[in-house]
């Protein structure tokens, strides 16, 4: 038997479907497209699934996917440490450079399940437990999907060239790799743990220093993996795990297209990362209490002096897409 090969992005239907951030207004994208669709997935994390797999799919031509969402923990709770605050804006295009989807190798799975959610404004609560369990499950049950769609044995040690995984935090990610190496080869703890490293852990370079990111996290790992990995080539073909609290799961795969190492590095990410500005607790703990403020509020204008100079040094001039605050509940945003 042979692997059914999968769908190849010429392929794809022109139907109109595309994804488009929430936060951006539907008419700064449509001058790209002749006509752009927004959707929304509830699932917290998954929606990198959803701006991955399911946009590619439904793509038109160039459609921007950008990922972006923010920590609501309470201030010196016990999961404040992993959590972060970032985005990633991902184009999606029927000539990638970075990475080309394995269209129709993919296996889903989803149930209901109270791990990790928002039941009010500002609140984020859950069970941690519950959320790890939920999380390894769905490896197991989106694997086996994913096994069943490409129709041929799939061998997790040749079949990908590196893996990488949704990352709540890199311990997790680290777990889920443990999971099916140790299952679905006859590799030894120490052999699975040197498996990892050679494999998964470069993906976790741009995580370690971002913290949680929700939907963006798998994107990161990807631009992580591909910037860190040197003895990955054109064509090797890369695992993808996403997940989502709520909770919905996928595992796909992707090839990496030529270009791609320069592809990423034009992104400046370590750069980028180096130019933050490092916050003392207590200025932390204010921008929190201002967000939560902020949170479900009809009318608010950020605090544009919170911390000294910050808007100056980071914002003013350099053309990024900045929120200037809500009125009437309906959000505003400008370029600084």
């Amino acid at each position: 038997m042979t692997a059914t090969e999968p769908h190849s992005l010429a392929s794809l239907d022109r139907d109109g479907f595309a994804i488009v951030a929430s936060v951006i207004p539907p008419a700064h994208v449509a001058a790209l497209i002749d006509a752009v669709e927004g959707f929304e997935i509830s699932h917290a994390a998954v929606r990198e699934k959803g701006g991955s797999t399911y946009a590619v799919r439904r793509l038109c031509e160039m459609i921007p996917a950008v990922r972006t969402l923010s920590a609501s923990p309470e201030i010196r709770s016990l999961i404040e440490p992993v959590l972060g605050a970032g985005a990633a804006a991902v184009l999606l295009s029927t000539k990638p450079q970075v990475v080309a989807y394995d269209l129709g190798w993919n296996g889903v799975h989803a149930h209901e399940v109270a791990d990790i959610f928002r039941p009010a404004p500002g609140v984020e609560t859950g069970d941690a437990d519950e959320s790890l369990e939920s999380y390894l499950d769905g490896v197991d049950a989106t694997y086996d999907a994913y096994c069943s769609r490409v129709g041929a044995p799939v061998d997790f040690d040749t079949f990908f060239a590196a893996n990488i995984y949704h990352v709540p935090f890199g311990g997790l990610a680290q777990r889920a790799h443990f999971r099916l190496a140790r299952r679905d080869t006859d590799l030894s703890k120490s052999a699975v743990e040197l498996h990892w490293a050679r494999k998964s852990c470069a993906s976790l370079t741009f995580n370690r220093r971002m913290g949680g990111v929700y939907g963006a996290a798998t994107f990161v790992a990807l631009a992580g993996l591909v910037a860190n990995q040197p003895q990955l080539a054109p064509g090797d073909r890369i695992g993808i795990y996403a997940y989502g609290s709520g909770s919905c799961a996928e595992f796909y795969s992707a090839r990496l297209c030529a270009g791609a190492r320069e592809t990423v590095a034009a992104a400046c990410i370590p750069e980028q990362l180096d130019a933050r500005r490092r916050l003392t607790l207590a200025e932390y703990e204010a921008c929190e209490r201002e967000l939560h403020a902020a949170t479900g509020a009809a009318n608010y204008t950020p605090a544009a002096h919170l911390i000294p100079d910050l808007y100056g040094q980071q914002y003013e001039g350099q053309g990024r897409l900045v929120f200037t605050g809500t009125r009437d509940h309906f959000r505003g945003y400008a370029w600084s």
